[in-house]
């Protein structure tokens, strides 16, 4: 059995340069289950884009928190992180299966949309809020 070389790996080896084979590939994607600083005391996970209004603004006061203690990230970003200290999380939108068994242990506020315009948004934010505290 001949084995061929091209022509790359012919000169890779006049120069006595090695390849390498990587084991875990994968992990090239992306840095997952990376712990999450614990300084973010307060998590929105939401997949759709927010800015933060004056509802936000509201419920970091009512918790004692600043804007450097927020984190805004979207599910997949959620799942992938290693939370080892106590935030409070905020889903805003529908979660998937995998994102209400994390959430389990932690205080969580759930609002299927962020339209903050209506009364019924307020009262029932505000009521998990009391919960809460």
């Amino acid at each position: 059995m001949t084995n061929y070389l091209t022509r790359s790996d012919l000169l890779l080896k006049q120069m006595r340069v090695k390849r390498f084979m990587l084991a875990k590939p994968e992990r090239l994607l992306g840095f997952t289950n990376a712990p999450l600083d614990p300084e973010k005391k307060f998590i929105i996970v939401c997949d759709d884009e927010i800015i933060i209004n004056d509802v936000i603004s509201d419920i970091l006061a009512t918790f004692d928190l600043n804007k450097e203690q927020l984190l805004i990230i979207d599910q997949k970003t959620f799942l992938e992180k290693n939370i080892n200290h106590t935030p409070i999380l905020c889903f805003i939108g529908k979660m998937g299966n995998k994102a209400v068994e994390k959430s389990q242990d932690f205080a969580t506020l759930i609002l299927d949309d962020f339209n903050y315009q209506t009364s019924h948004f307020k009262r029932y934010l505000w009521q998990q809020i009391s919960y809460i505290l």
